[in-house]
């Protein structure tokens, strides 16, 4: 299976686990691997940047202007300061690009 495939069938787990907390009640528990997957997200695209088109870097500046917002609006931290460092430098970075 390539890396693609990979990579989809990976977030796939992450989101019928998701699912399944949040139908179970387990809402902290679902919000928190959605979280993760996020910002594993942020720093995996931010790596991948130098690879991507303007079009394709647009629209990555464009879901981390959204993922900013949404981690200032909710206060959104990792259990991981390691993590939280590197998604803050992620975005700063892309967002900070004229």
């Amino acid at each position: 299976m390539d890396a693609h495939y990979s990579s989809l069938v990976a977030e796939m787990i992450v989101d019928i686990s998701a699912l399944k907390n949040l139908r179970d009640g387990n809402t902290d528990i679902a919000i928190e691997m959605l979280d993760t997957r996020v910002d594993a997200n942020i720093v995996t695209l931010d790596y991948r940047d130098a690879l991507v088109s303007e079009k394709g870097k647009q629209a990555v500046k464009n879901v981390f202007r959204l993922a900013n917002e949404y981690k200032k609006q909710y206060g959104v931290k990792s259990s991981s300061d390691d993590m939280d460092n590197l998604v803050n430098k992620s975005l700063v970075r892309t967002l900070s690009e004229q």
